[in-house]
């Protein structure tokens, strides 16, 4: 924001005088685009400031020249406080210190700030914008923040908007004013009653752009006129992605959360089965965390071309840190935009583009993920680590365990000790004696389950993914593992894989790379049995794990020592005041 903006915003009262921060930030968007309208003469002679304005003409004039979809609350905000921020906008406006663009920039900055709102970054704008394409000659823009989207593009471009959001249609009339360009905006839900209609059906346009809400859930199935939804599902992306489709001649941009790409409901695999069938599914793009302000969720982009034949898909794994700029501890900027664009463009395989086949993604029953597909660095150490071994599935040598909940209560009298995160020592074994819990009798018979024994390994599967610990020999008869992890048994009949060679493999760099890239989740990663089940483990030779379960011993020896010498450190800190 320009200096001289802000300390205008700042030095306002209207914070201590509006019951709520979006107020402020609507009555101050408001004053920048009358201001710019008084000063440009865009507003009839008797309707411009000059030198005073009482709030009732304030809101008269916004209402029939700027925006009608604003109702405007003062709160207890003085007529002399109004004008005085309107008479030192004025000042700054006449002297020519800010322009239009600098109103724009501080309108987008105070809707990003205030509590619940957000804009769409400036380098996602550029990103949706040119993934478009180049020369259209029309796009829409569905669901919530369109319009940021919508000033991205030249002012000779027809650009229609829709949205269930009545402040952000007051938005998107404030950014037309001051973006110098029309944008043409319904307040309408596009899912349940589409406005935008032609004789023939749904209007058509050049290519459609959104960043739909995130984790929304569809109650029942929607009764459709449009023919729009074959599928029927939960979570609103599928719904979101057709009405796209629906009104599309070529295009379609969406960003997603990470959550759509990996799901495979039944709702969401046959929307993605059919769209690669179509060979409509032109690429998927993973970014960086934390590139909004109002969540942490991941974000990736759908790219579909309705006039794509072939059935290949590029997946662009742009998430590393070569495509972040640190704005704060939790912001982050997406850099390196052409990079994603020329890569995209080129088709070439790189070190973050593949392009794949319809088969494997079949293969990964539709998860779209693109670090399933795009072969990182770490994927080559990984695979030329792999090469020197013969390799087995980690669920055709061992039993893979999950627990249940138990339902604990003070009152059953069948005692069992649970063991959870916290309970891993640093020398990654399970210690201490757990949290005790009671249960019934019903409920003993499914713990019982659920017991862990000497050797067993266990791999954290919720939240703090791929953390690995392994059962020591004096672990008691009534020890269960709570539900962040998997049990990982070797079965009993085998006699060329042991524990500890196999807990070491799992704690290397290796293994937590395939665990990491097995994760999936928005809010809280998660491993699925299935992808553990799958999981590729060397297999060692009878004088590799022996090598492995000395450098074990030795390892349990040195912390052993550790908590010797932390123990001799803490007695000498407690005697050395003693004369």
């Amino acid at each position: 924001m320009h200096a001289s903006l802000h300390q205008l915003v700042s030095n306002s009262f209207w914070d201590t005088t509006l019951d709520i921060d979006y107020q402020i930030t609507q009555l101050q968007s408001a004053c920048f685009a009358f201001g710019y309208m008084s000063k440009n003469k865009l507003l009839d002679e008797q309707q411009r400031y000059n030198k005073h304005i009482s709030n009732d003409a304030f809101a008269t004039t916004l209402n029939d020249c700027i925006s009608n979809h604003f109702n405007i609350n003062f709160g207890k905000v003085e007529n002399e406080e109004l004008n005085a921020f309107l008479e030192q906008l004025t000042e700054l406006l006449n002297a020519e210190l800010i322009t239009n663009n600098d109103l724009l920039i501080a309108v987008r900055e105070l809707h990003d700030k205030y509590k619940n709102g957000y804009v769409i970054p400036d380098e996602l704008i550029d990103l949706g914008v040119k993934l478009a394409g180049n020369d259209l000659k029309s796009v829409y823009f569905p669901f919530e923040k369109g319009c940021d989207f919508a000033i991205g593009f030249p002012a000779q471009t027809e650009v229609k908007c829709e949205t269930a959001n009545q402040a952000d249609v007051f938005y998107a009339d404030i950014l037309a004013i001051l973006a110098n360009r029309p944008i043409s905006i319904t307040q309408v839900d596009p899912i349940l009653s589409p406005s935008l209609v032609v004789s023939g059906g749904l209007e058509q346009f050049d290519a459609v752009i959104s960043m739909p809400p995130f984790s929304v859930k569809i109650p029942k199935k929607i009764n459709d006129i449009w023919s729009r939804f074959p599928e029927t599902s939960m979570m609103a992306e599928v719904y979101y992605l057709r009405h796209m489709l629906a009104q599309s001649k070529n295009r379609v941009v969406c960003f997603v959360s990470n959550g759509f790409l990996f799901r495979t409901a039944a709702g969401e695999k046959l929307f993605k089965q059919d769209m690669v069938d179509k060979g409509w599914l032109k690429a998927v793009i993973s970014l960086p965390s934390n590139l909004l302000n109002h969540t942490g969720v991941p974000i990736s982009v759908l790219i579909f071309d309705k006039t794509k034949t072939t059935q290949e898909v590029t997946f662009i794994d742009a998430s590393t840190d070569d495509f972040v700029a640190k704005l704060t501890n939790k912001r982050n900027r997406l850099v390196n935009i052409e990079r994603i664009l020329s890569s995209l463009d080129s088709k070439a395989n790189s070190q973050i583009c593949v392009s794949t086949k319809a088969d494997e993604i079949i293969e990964n029953d539709f998860n779209l993920s693109p670090n399933r597909y795009v072969v990182s660095e770490q994927d080559r150490d990984l695979k030329t680590f792999l090469s020197k071994f013969d390799l087995v599935k980690l669920g055709e040598v061992a039993e893979l365990i999950r627990p249940q909940a138990a339902k604990h209560s003070h009152d059953e009298q069948y005692a069992f000790q649970e063991f959870g995160l916290s309970d891993i020592n640093p020398n990654g074994e399970l210690g201490g004696s757990g949290k005790t819990i009671m249960v019934s009798m019903l409920e003993r018979m499914k713990v019982k389950k659920h017991l862990i024994k000497a050797n067993d390994i266990l791999i954290v599967c919720r939240g703090a993914v791929g953390t690995v610990c392994i059962v020591p020999e004096d672990i008691p008869e009534n020890a269960v593992a709570n539900q962040v992890f998997a049990i990982v048994r070797i079965k009993g009949h085998l006699t060329h894989i042991s524990a500890q060679s196999i807990y070491q493999y799992l704690i290397s760099h290796y293994a937590k790379h395939q665990l990491n890239a097995l994760a999936t989740g928005t809010t809280a990663l998660m491993l699925s049995s299935k992808d553990l089940s799958n999981l590729d483990m060397p297999i060692f030779t009878e004088e590799q794990r022996k090598a492995i379960d000395e450098t074990r011993q030795t390892i349990k020896a040195k912390y052993t020592q550790i908590e010797e010498l932390e123990g001799q450190i803490a007695q000498l800190n407690k005697t050395a005041l003693t004369f």
